[in-house]
């Protein structure tokens, strides 16, 4: 069902985190040989394990890595009461009646600083944002309504008890678990990280990746292409993704079209990689060996052909200790699949935890049309905002898997469902957004 008629009347926006319905494709005589990208996914997850072997790491190096065991903190946050702003620090009890009030300014406390002596009853003491609050002291009357007169502080409204004081542990007690196991460590993490007095964590050690482009047409972008060669594009493509995800690749290389060949570049990779990724090769032709070669190396396949546009021949199983992920050659269907797929693949092969889909609804700025059977994946590009807020999205005309200009300067996929033929202009699709 498509996922505009589901939501129509509903005011959708950017924030919201979805569950979508399914791609539309489950029923579709068209495609009954093939897997519905859900259940694709399913098994893709159902077949994945994760990394266990652990390492130790300064925190200040494990940025993008996943974290293998909970942070406790260590201290409570904050460690001690504190002032949350300049001002003064009294005892609520000594502003009984109304103002104005005057208390004599005993002692002055900076942030770092100790307090030299408890606070005497009818007196104030001079402190600044952090500064810890002296003993005695219950209350912080902020500078502002404050003023100076012969050393003394006036002021002329009675405070409220415990006002502008950040009592200890209030943030994080002590033992409180601060970043759970399986959280990826971004900048956020690693300062809460430092904050609960952690020098050293444990993370899980990255994730091996094995990729190997196969086609004897391929040629090294800058050299000069011999009659009926191309660049390869999804080498480096890939390697770039790989490298963006944090993950190790321990192993690239172009192969041939023969089954031989790819048999043995698959199981020797197998040995080192804890993922072998594949492009070209898994179709259905007599130039297609991947399927073949993975029985050959001692493999099997989990599936083979999935109900989505572009990327139909995505392949998934396993060689020997390693898991396996069959991208199409073209660019544009590998890229795809690597968004929809490998990533996910990766993100629980990592450890990672698995976290609610990014994906969100956005409105089409055009009428769309979509030849139903398999669910469709186009870029994207957010160009505003309609009169209630909500994201419009522009897509361009059918892409071509081959095509890879029309990825450029795009903001993320849409996704047209497979059993909807067209769309009409405001139409509410999922967008899937790229990252960084």
């Amino acid at each position: 069902m498509a996922v505009w008629a589901l939501l129509k009347g509903r005011d959708m926006t950017k924030h919201e985190i979805l569950e979508l319905p399914g791609c539309g494709c489950e029923d579709a005589p068209q495609t009954k040989s093939l897997l519905p990208v859900s259940e694709a996914l399913q098994q893709i997850r159902q077949a994945t394990g994760r990394i266990s072997e652990l390492e130790e790491l300064p925190v200040d190096e494990t940025l993008g890595r996943v974290l293998g065991r909970d942070v406790q903190a260590q201290i409570m946050m904050p460690p001690f009461d504190n002032s949350a702003m300049d001002g003064y620090a009294l005892r609520r009890g000594d502003c009984p009646q109304e103002g104005p009030f005057r208390l004599p300014v005993v002692q002055r406390i900076a942030a770092g600083q100790a307090a030299q002596a408890p606070l005497e009853p009818g007196t104030c003491t001079r402190i600044f944002t952090g500064a810890p609050i002296p003993a005695g002291a219950d209350t912080v009357v902020m500078q502002e309504q404050v003023q100076l007169a012969g050393g003394m502080a006036v002021f002329g409204r009675a405070p409220s008890e415990g006002q502008n004081i950040r009592r200890a542990g209030e943030d994080v007690a002590l033992g409180d678990v601060i970043v759970p196991a399986g959280q990826v460590i971004t900048t956020r993490e690693l300062a809460a990280i430092t904050g609960a007095g952690l020098a050293k964590v444990q993370v899980v050690r990255k994730l091996r990746i094995a990729v190997i482009c196969t086609g004897s047409e391929l040629a090294h972008a800058g050299e000069t292409l011999n009659p009926g060669q191309i660049y390869d594009v999804n080498g480096p493509m890939l390697k770039s993704a790989v490298a963006a995800i944090g993950a190790e690749l321990v192993h690239q290389s172009e192969c041939p079209d023969t089954k031989q060949a790819l048999a043995a570049a698959m199981a020797d990779a197998s040995e080192i990689a804890d993922l072998v990724i594949t492009t070209g090769g898994v179709s259905v032709g007599e130039e297609d060996h991947v399927h073949g070669a993975i029985l050959q190396a001692g493999g099997d396949l989990k599936f083979a052909g999935v109900a989505i546009k572009p990327g139909k021949p995505l392949s998934f199983g396993r060689i020997g200790r390693a898991l396996f992920l069959g991208l199409p050659g073209n660019p544009v269907a590998a890229f795809v699949t690597w968004t929809l797929f490998a990533k996910p693949l990766c993100q629980r092969l990592s450890g990672a935890a698995d976290g609610l889909r990014t994906a969100r609804l956005v409105r089409a700025d055009t009428p769309l049309q979509h030849k139903t059977g398999r669910c469709e994946y186009r870029p994207a590009t957010i160009v505003g905002r309609d009169d209630q807020g909500r994201e419009v999205v522009h897509l361009g005309p059918q892409v071509h898997s081959a095509q890879l200009a029309p990825l450029v300067g795009c903001d993320g996929l849409v996704r047209l469902p497979g059993d909807v033929k067209e769309l009409p202009l405001g139409s509410m699709l999922e967008f899937l957004p790229f990252e960084g």
